[in-house]
């Protein structure tokens, strides 16, 4: 009997690695960190898996996951952090660090580090409320003890660069993705101290499919999961 619910299982596998379907909600950071180029080597490996992606903000994500509408999320950690750790699997997949970006004619981009005292008097543009990003800086001006005058906010990076032409403005963006979007016009500084954040996988304990198993290992080739 236990032979024979052991083929079971790997017969049951082995369907759902021939068909089947992948549910995964993300943030919009897919190509910058190479993810998508994963994500294409998988479906090229497995051409009988459907894959539906859903690029949400974090709170929507959070909320998808929570009602098990997803099999997997990639989410920065500064919003995975509100989820119950005893009911989800976090992987961290990159380190990035949270930049400080303004136009290269700003008076604050002689500067290789600013601190946040340096932002006293300077107003801020910044992604929308659950970018992760927002909260983050939110608690930053928080822990420094005064409130940023946030100008503007937006769901899309390039906006929100091209807002920051020939201003004084600065924003707050993490180097990876905002790399591809900056030219000569922009610098980008550290924050000092610098200030570093986690892109993570996340799935629910006990409840990935083999399909899902084999997605995740397409992230995480230095450590597969079994």
């Amino acid at each position: 009997m236990t032979q024979y619910d052991m083929l079971t299982n790997e017969l049951s596998e082995y369907r759902e690695l021939k068909k089947g379907t992948l549910n995964i909600g993300s943030i919009p950071v897919l190509s910058p960190y190479g993810i998508m180029d994963k994500l294409n080597r998988f479906m090229t490996d497995y051409p009988q898996i459907n894959i539906r992606l859903q690029e949400l903000e974090g709170n929507e994500l959070l909320e998808k996951l929570q009602t098990n509408q997803l099999d997997l999320g990639i989410l920065r950690s500064v919003q995975t952090s509100l989820l119950n750790k005893s009911q989800f699997h976090f992987i961290d997949i990159y380190r990035d660090e949270l930049k400080i970006i303004m136009a290269a004619n700003h008076p604050l981009a002689k500067k290789q580090k600013i601190a946040m005292k340096d932002l006293t008097n300077t107003d801020v543009v910044v992604l929308s409320p659950g970018s992760g990003i927002y909260e983050r800086v939110g608690k930053l001006y928080q822990q420094a003890g005064f409130t940023p005058n946030i100008r503007f906010t937006t769901t899309h990076i390039e906006t929100l660069i091209g807002s920051l032409e020939n201003s004084q403005r600065i924003t707050f963006l993490f180097e990876k993705s905002a790399q591809s979007f900056l030219n000569d016009g922009f610098v980008m500084r550290s924050l000092d101290p610098p200030v570093y954040n986690d892109l993570q996988l996340v799935f629910p304990q006990g409840k990935l499919t083999q399909v899902g198993k084999r997605f995740v290992n397409y992230l995480i080739k230095d450590h597969p999961l079994s």
